[in-house]
């Protein structure tokens, strides 16, 4: 009995951390755009475009980073050296902007695989629950949902 106690208490710290993931996960799933996340390599924005937001590889974004960031620095030396003041954009957005847009996809495509991480872990938990706490975590909901 005691033993079943202990190992309660366990998965019950270990359901309260798959669902702090699980709520972590729901924050990130709703990102703020900064750009229009229709990235081209040519300036003029007319060939080859890609959206952003349907790319499932992070190295393809690393790639369109890199891009983006040789651009970004050989475009901050050419203004130094002619003394010109206009910030460096691409298809109308900043560096910083573009930036920000490809660590929010990458953070989407990570979590996609967080996810389904997670749902395996919360599987083998739910294997573990012993039925005493089961039925505490049942009654615990029903507190919530009564707003008591």
């Amino acid at each position: 009995m005691a033993k079943t106690k202990k190992q309660d208490v366990v998965v019950q710290k270990l359901i309260d951390a798959a669902q702090e993931k699980r709520k972590a996960i729901e924050l990130a799933e709703k990102p703020i755009w900064l750009t229009n996340s229709s990235f081209s390599y040519d300036e003029d924005g007319g060939s080859n475009r890609k959206n952003i937001r349907v790319i499932s590889d992070v190295g393809d974004l690393v790639k369109i980073q890199a891009f983006l960031n040789q651009k970004y620095q050989s475009y901050a030396v050419a203004a130094q050296t002619l003394d010109y003041e206009e910030p460096f954009t691409w298809l109308g957005f900043s560096h910083e902007d573009w930036s920000a847009d490809f660590k929010v996809m990458a953070t989407k495509i990570n979590i996609t695989k967080e996810k389904k991480k997670l749902e395996a872990i919360e599987n083998r938990l739910n294997k573990l629950i012993s039925p005493e706490l089961k039925q505490q975590m049942e009654l615990e909901a029903i507190s919530k949902e009564l707003g008591l």
